[in-house]
């Protein structure tokens, strides 16, 4: 008499994966499923919880997830397909980062009147992820000659003793990066 031993294979999911998207974009996540067999169950998380964020939906007898419109308020964190049938559990997640380009929040406020000596606060307030390098560059005059003594990397700059030459303000501040906002003395 001959015995014959039958495998069943438990349900396999891709690896593990770190994922960016550009916020307002679609983000596709596929669990990978290999040998689903038919009694095979699929469970999506959301930071460990059931409760799945909104602008999100489930394809294919639960093998995909889209995010549709991504945000950062509600779609950064982890995702996790759970993937069970009768021989055994798999799981796969992914860290999920929603990017977003930088923005000036408060671009007002771009020209200031100062007498010689008069200190000022300049506030950079911008948004972005990952978050945005800053650096002010002071310029003289209006020529795009950059003096190249003074190079700050912070969201804000205090300007004191401001010295005025030849009846014109000396100094032109830029942020850059992320974008063309501009600070000057008027005369």
């Amino acid at each position: 008499m001959k015995t014959t031993l039958l495998h069943f294979l438990s349900t396999l999911v891709g690896n593990d994966a770190m994922l960016e998207v550009m916020q307002g974009e679609v983000l596709p996540m596929n669990c990978d499923l290999r040998n689903p067999g038919e009694s095979t169950t699929i469970t999506w998380l959301f930071n460990n919880s059931t409760n799945l964020p909104i602008n999100v939906t489930i394809q294919s007898d639960g093998a995909w997830l889209h995010i549709v419109d991504a945000q950062i308020a509600n779609h950064q964190g982890t995702y996790t397909c759970l993937v069970e049938n009768s021989v055994g559990k798999a799981r796969r997640e992914f860290n999920v980062n929603i990017l977003e380009p930088p923005r000036f929040i408060d671009t007002s406020n771009t020209k200031y009147l100062l007498l010689q000596g008069q200190t000022i606060m300049l506030d950079c307030t911008l948004k972005g992820a990952p978050w945005p390098k800053i650096v002010w560059k002071k310029f003289q005059n209006d020529s795009e000659k950059m003096v190249v003594d003074e190079v700050i990397r912070t969201a804000n700059i205090n300007i004191e003793n401001t010295i005025i030459a030849s009846r014109e303000v000396d100094t032109r501040v830029w942020f850059l990066p992320p974008g063309e906002a501009s600070f000057e003395h008027i005369p």
